[in-house]
């Protein structure tokens, strides 16, 4: 049920696209699209090196397409992010270093004289292509494939002072967090409510593979050009829970700087700041073992320069 939940809310991106396309198809200048990608890698090898060191190979790409229509008093934005990163280490296997699937769509209907206020209807998807490990030793997996996954429903406000900022303010908010593999769902990974279990250990009653929400979202969106060649895209994602624990804000930052050397090649730099207390990260001693978990502050930081590629029709 859940999933055909999701494929019922994803496929309404596109069927809605269509009707649009279909309505205005003898007159494209509703419609702004853009695409933007980046492969990159790098590489490191020694032999006899009297300094010391590691072959290393390091590998990262990601993918971007943003489409915008507006006819009258009518918008629809909608669009998607994916990012995977892979990194070798001497005879260590492979270890990703980034992971990202997002998909959006955001329905607004402008409710004043001047167009910067809408009305509008959000839906955002979130998860990741591949497995997750808390160490390069350990093979059993904390995350996968729609474990996590989380989906928002908001109706609510948008602000739109200029082109490249935006506020979206959604007093009604509904939050889907979805771990759907069970043994992950069992331990109450992500916030889920965990699995009964008796006196030897076997699992009674199963963990819940969902938990919903509804609070209260706040996102702040800038993309910008801050001087030739040089682009800055952020977004900043707030939520807080009606019914528990209401002020604990859980915080996604997403940040990148884009550096353009010309055409056909570019660096980015990414960083991305997370916190959510009801995902409790693995805490580790200084000989690399587990000490217990909570929830911190997480942090992700990713530089690649590549081929690059952006489309703007």
């Amino acid at each position: 049920m859940k999933k055909t939940i999701i494929l019922f809310a994803v496929s309404l991106i596109w069927i809605t696209q269509i009707i649009l396309f279909a309505q205005d198809q003898a007159d494209t200048s509703y419609w702004k699209a853009q695409w933007q990608g980046n492969l990159s890698f790098s590489q490191a090898s020694f032999t006899n090196w009297a300094a010391g060191g590691e072959n290393n190979l390091a590998i990262n790409a990601f993918f971007k397409h943003f489409n915008a229509y507006q006819k009258e008093k009518n918008t629809f934005d909608y669009g998607l992010d994916f990012g995977y990163g892979l990194n070798k280490i001497g005879d260590q296997d492979f270890q990703k270093t980034d992971d990202k699937i997002h998909l959006f769509a955001n329905y607004g209907r402008i409710i004043s004289t001047n167009e910067k206020l809408l009305v509008s209807a959000l839906f955002d998807f979130k998860s990741q292509f591949d497995a997750g490990y808390a160490s390069i030793k350990d093979s059993i997996p904390i995350s996968k494939f729609m474990a996590p996954a989380y989906v928002l429903l908001a109706l609510g406000l948008d602000y739109r002072p200029v082109k490249y900022f935006q506020i979206n303010f959604s007093p009604v908010t509904a939050k889907l967090t979805l771990v759907l593999d069970q043994r992950l769902a069992d331990s109450g990974a992500f916030g889920v409510e965990h699995a009964i279990l008796d006196d030897n250990q076997q699992v009674i009653t199963p963990g819940k593979t969902s938990r919903w929400e509804i609070g209260t979202f706040m996102k702040f969106s800038f993309n910008k050009e801050l001087v030739t060649n040089v682009n800055f895209q952020s977004k900043l994602e707030l939520f807080t829970n009606y019914l528990e624990n209401f002020g604990n804000i859980d915080v996604n930052w997403d940040n990148a700087l884009v550096f353009k050397v010309n055409e056909w090649l570019a660096a980015n730099l990414t960083v991305q700041l997370i916190y959510d207390d009801d995902i409790l990260v693995p805490l580790f001693d200084d000989n690399d073992v587990q000490i217990g978990s909570g929830p911190r502050l997480q942090v992700k930081q990713v530089f690649g320069m590549g081929l690059n590629f952006q489309i703007n029709p």
